[in-house]
C-alpha cells in the first residue's frame, strides 16, 4: 500500500513537472513575440528620429521666412522698396508661414498616430 502511494506521488510530481515545463512552440512563440516587439521598436525609433528630423526643417524654413520678413520690414523703413512690393513680398512670405504651419501641424498629428499605434503594437504584443 505504501509503494503504491509512493508511486502515485511519484507519477503525480513527474506530471506536474511535465506540465509547467514550457514547449518548444511556447519558447519560439515568444522569442518571435520578443523579435516583433523589438523590431517595432526599432521601427518607430527610426520613425520617430525622421519626423523629429523634418519637423526641425520645417521649423529652419519658418525662421527663414521670418527672416525674411523682418527684412521686407527693415527695407520699407529705410525706403528702399514701394508700398506695392512691400506688400506682395509680406504676403507672399505670409502664404509660405500659413504652408509650412500647415504641414507642422499635420507631422504633429502623424506622429500623435504613429505613437498610438506603437502603444497598441506594443500591447497587444506584451499580451
Amino acid at each position: 500500500m505504501k509503494q503504491l502511494m509512493n508511486l502515485n506521488n511519484l507519477l503525480l510530481l513527474l506530471f506536474l513537472t511535465f506540465i509547467s515545463c514550457k514547449t518548444t512552440e511556447e519558447l519560439a512563440a515568444e522569442e518571435a513575440s520578443k523579435a516583433q516587439a523589438a523590431q517595432a521598436q526599432s521601427q518607430s525609433q527610426q520613425m520617430l528620429a525622421g519626423l523629429v528630423t523634418r519637423t526641425q526643417s520645417l521649423e529652419e524654413r519658418i525662421n527663414q521666412m521670418s527672416g525674411s520678413i523682418e527684412e521686407v520690414q527693415h527695407q520699407s523703413t529705410s525706403g528702399s522698396l514701394n508700398n506695392e512690393e512691400i506688400n506682395k513680398k509680406i504676403n507672399a512670405q505670409n502664404e509660405k508661414i500659413n504652408e509650412l504651419e500647415k504641414e507642422v501641424e499635420q507631422q504633429r498629428k502623424f506622429i500623435m498616430k504613429v505613437t498610438e499605434t506603437l502603444k497598441k503594437l506594443s500591447k497587444n504584443l506584451k499580451k
